[in-house]
């Protein structure tokens, strides 16, 4: 598991599974099985997902066709009754266009939460809050002034 999953109950587990198999090691074919199949996805950078895991398996497949080493980090899961809390961690490195963003094999790493509802053993509702503009800023090589880290190298 990503970190330390081992023991826990079974909607943690859950999400640990989903993170290691299907994110990291880019199992499509596991997310029907994870995710029901009316699941709403709510993501401020992905806003007109269609319920369901054909979405779902959409997006994992773009992201890691963009970022082919993908790998996310459980920091803390925290279940609350029917849901899950993840804060977690991405690291990659950009093979191929993502956001309008061409491929330069930069690395980026960025952090964020994820709440899953999770009903009958399956994720039902996942809400995404992560920062777009962190990962973007990495990927050109903005510095936080929006300044591009290479050119201020050579002129600073």
């Amino acid at each position: 598991m990503t970190s330390g999953g081992e023991g826990l109950d079974s909607n943690i587990e859950l999400i640990y599974r989903f993170t290691d198999e299907c994110w990291n090691a880019g199992d499509l074919a596991l997310v029907p099985e994870l995710v029901a199949d009316d699941c709403r996805h709510h993501d401020r950078v992905f806003p007109y997902m269609a319920a369901g895991p054909a979405s779902l398996q959409q997006l994992i497949e773009r992201v890691r066709r963009a970022f082919p080493d993908l790998r996310f980090t459980i920091l803390d899961a925290v279940r609350e009754n029917d849901e899950v809390k993840v804060h977690w961690k991405a690291t990659a490195t950009q093979a191929a266009e993502f956001l309008g963003i061409p491929a330069k094999n930069k690395s980026a790493s960025i952090t964020g939460t994820s709440i899953y509802r999770i009903e009958r053993g399956k994720i039902v509702e996942n809400r995404m809050k992560w920062d777009v503009m962190a990962l973007m800023a990495q990927l050109l090589g903005v510095t936080s002034a929006g300044r591009e880290t290479e050119h201020w190298r050579r002129t600073g």
